[in-house]
């Protein structure tokens, strides 16, 4: 089966899809007659990948430059490289253009649509006007838990009752890792973005009970959410043990 990936959504700063579309196409190349294409403006970012890479222009990072991107190029970049398949590792699909093979669309979260407090008004709005024409066009659903199969069901019934859940793998450490000789911890990776509410985790740190407890954040930290992040970095009382490591591999 040949399999081709949209991972224009993938940026130079990796994250939550960027590492699931990196993981998803690396194994699937690895199994026997399946041939696996990815289009991506990061070819970077899928180090160990062993199948086909086809390079795009930077202008697809953002939304707007994405969707352009598909109604002009995709359906023939799919004939090109011979796909029987499409997977889009987040719910973005051409409104104008048929695509010439079965498109399966994943789904990791409704949260732009549950909470535009934290995803902002125009995500918000986005998700509200084009996710149901988007999933419309797929062949099929997968979502990567039972609580988003929920929100999707809630919210667009007719997708939503398509949709089935294939949750996310584990990755496989190269090399064994030392426990690091620190007092306990609590770990967050992922970006320290807005809508990750990071600021509510740092918070809590505020807590006497949790004097003897490290916080440790492993992301990157857009600009947009720098202010945010540095005000409740200063509410925390003096003592409080926190410290960004900043992206990691």
């Amino acid at each position: 089966m040949r399999v081709l990936i949209d991972a224009t959504i993938v940026r130079p700063v990796p994250g939550g899809i960027a590492t699931y579309t990196r993981e998803l196409a690396t194994e699937l190349a690895r199994r026997d007659g399946v041939e696996v294409t990815v289009v991506t403006s990061c070819p970077e970012q899928f180090p160990g990948f062993t199948g086909a890479i086809v390079g795009v222009s930077s202008r697809v990072r953002g939304f707007g430059g994405r969707m352009l991107w598909r109604e002009r190029s995709l359906p023939r970049i799919l004939r090109d490289a011979g796909a029987e398949v499409l997977i889009a590792p987040a719910p973005e699909l051409p409104l104008l253009r048929r695509l010439p093979v079965p498109a399966l669309v994943v789904v990791h979260d409704l949260g732009a649509w549950r909470r535009p407090d934290l995803d902002g008004r125009a995500k918000w709005a986005r998700f509200r006007l084009l996710l149901g024409p988007m999933l419309s066009r797929a062949s099929a659903i997968a979502c990567v838990s039972s609580a988003t199969q929920s929100d999707l069901r809630a919210v667009l019934p007719g997708p939503g009752a398509r949709a089935t859940v294939v949750r996310e793998g584990v990755g496989q450490a190269k090399t064994p890792v030392p426990r690091p000789a620190t007092p306990p911890y609590v770990l967050y990776v992922g970006p320290l973005a807005r809508h990750k509410n990071v600021e509510t985790l740092i918070r809590a740190f505020a807590d006497p009970g949790l004097a003897h407890v490290h916080l440790k954040l492993a992301g990157a930290l857009d600009d947009a959410s720098a202010a945010s992040f540095r005000a409740a970095l200063a509410a925390l009382p003096e003592g409080a043990r926190m410290e960004h490591l900043g992206p990691v591999s």
